[in-house]
């Protein structure tokens, strides 16, 4: 029973992780109200130029998007749960160490992400990169594809972690301390 239940919650989100870091768009996870960043895929690392952020909350990691009023707009998305989309939305970013400023081109969408009591725990960042897209129309058509699938994959987490903690909860365990 409990060892099942905790072997199957491993496998399930290292799953999830695993299609998280295989998604063809870029993805980052913002906790808090400060939007510090819980989690990336490769696509975004190569989207920032490598820099570490995990940890650090998205004024300090990318001080330029902060002076490009994004901070804001996340600020926005977190208190009033109003998603945000943009779409070949123009954002300057330092794409190397020390660097000048690149100009990019994004589709992309800030999602709240909300817990089991409707409460915003953080933001989901996901879109495309228009420029390293084969033009604008590939890029159109892929965003509703990238939206659709993370919205399962969030959903599926959610769903499976719920379950498991259910499943936690009948082999004896609370949900304080379900695995993770």
């Amino acid at each position: 029973g409990r060892v099942f239940a905790e072997q199957a919650l491993r496998t399930e989100r290292s799953r999830l992780i695993s299609l998280f870091e295989q998604a063809p768009g870029f993805l980052a996870v913002l906790s808090g109200p400060n939007h510090v960043f819980s989690l990336h895929n490769p696509r975004y690392q190569e989207l920032i130029g490598q820099r570490n952020v995990i940890g650090k909350d998205v004024g300090e990691a990318l001080p330029e998007a902060k002076a490009q009023g994004f901070v804001d707009i996340l600020t926005h998305v977190y208190e009033t749960g109003e998603t945000f989309t943009a779409h070949s939305y123009p954002v300057d970013l330092e794409r190397s160490p020390g660097g000048a400023l690149e100009r990019r081109y994004l589709d992309f969408v800030y999602q709240p992400i909300r817990e089991a009591d409707d409460t915003i725990s953080g933001i989901m960042v996901l879109g495309v990169d228009v420029l390293t897209a084969t033009g604008n129309l590939y890029a159109g058509l892929i965003y509703p594809i990238i939206v659709a699938l993370i919205t399962v994959v969030v959903g599926g987490l959610w769903i499976r972690e719920s379950r498991h903690v259910k499943i936690w909860d009948e082999v004896g365990g609370h949900a304080d301390d379900a695995p993770t």
